[in-house]
């Protein structure tokens, strides 16, 4: 259920730049996802409006699914 019905997902190595993680960031935004995203990169404060974590320890809440 977690990968199919997930509640948050964290997109690690995200970036703003043109790319596959921004695209999944985008897409999950763009499509509606209600559950949490977050990027997770030392090197950003944030991607595409989202607050960008240093590391996966440093998120809010568990999440479901890394991507």
């Amino acid at each position: 259920q977690a990968l199919l019905d997930p509640k948050a997902i964290a997109v690690v190595g995200a970036s703003p730049r043109p790319g596959p993680s921004s695209r999944v960031i985008a897409n999950l935004r763009d499509a509606g996802f209600k559950g949490g995203i977050f990027a997770v990169n030392p090197r950003y404060p944030d991607v595409l409006g989202y607050k960008c974590f240093a590391s996966v320890g440093e998120l809010p809440k568990e999440v479901d699914c890394l991507v």
